[in-house]
Order: structure tokens, then sequence, then C-alpha cells
């Protein structure tokens, strides 16, 4: 699991307790690909890709209940906090700026992030 820091923008890596590499389930995964869904879209490993660009300011953020848990334990599940992570993912912002392919959000708009 790949989590991004805020200032350099590359990875940072959570890993299992069996050292596995988590698998993408393209079949699962199959809604980052319809029209409306504006999204980072993980392909594999360490690939993310914008499919349509969006800028938006981040409003106040609410702490996901797994953000507790690696904030109280160090971990959730079978996945161990081993480096420095950015938590609070879960927010509302306003656009401020859209691609000329973005045609459904404007600017003003409020979107949520999850």
């Amino acid at each position: 699991m790949n989590v991004f820091d805020d200032k350099s923008g590359r990875g940072r890596t959570l890993t299992t307790e069996k050292k596995k590499k988590p698998k993408i389930d393209n079949k699962r995964n199959s809604c980052v690909e319809k029209d409306n869904n504006l999204a980072v879209v993980l392909h594999s490993i360490s690939d993310l890709r914008i499919e349509k660009k969006l800028l938006s300011e981040i409003e106040p953020k609410g702490i996901c209940g797994s953000d507790v848990h690696y904030w109280a334990h160090g971990r959730i599940g079978p996945f161990i906090l081993e480096k420095p992570m950015i938590i609070g993912h879960e927010a509302s912002d306003i656009v401020v700026e859209k691609g000329k392919e973005v045609k459904n959000l404007h600017e003003g708009d409020r979107v949520a992030i999850n």
C-alpha cells in the first residue's frame, strides 16, 4: 500500500506482516473507468495516473477509523506502520481549477474525497 509525502510526492510503503505485495483486482476496481469518476487511479504498485485533471482546495477534514487505528496501535489488521504516513484522507474540497476534459464540475463546486 502506498501513501504519499505531501512535499516530495514520493511514495512511502506500508507492508504486511507476511511481506506480500498487494494485488489489484481490475474487475473489482472497474468503477474507476466510469466517465463521471474523477480520480487518481492506482494501476499497479507505484503506478498512479491522473486520468482527468482537477485542482481543489482542501476544506476541514475528518479522521477515518483506519487513521485512529494507525495512531493508537501503529497498525490496522496486517498492515503495520513502518514509516511516517500522512493521515486524514477523508476531506471536503472546493474546486478551484479544472482541466478542459472535466465537464460535470465547475469552479466553486464542493466535492468530497475518500
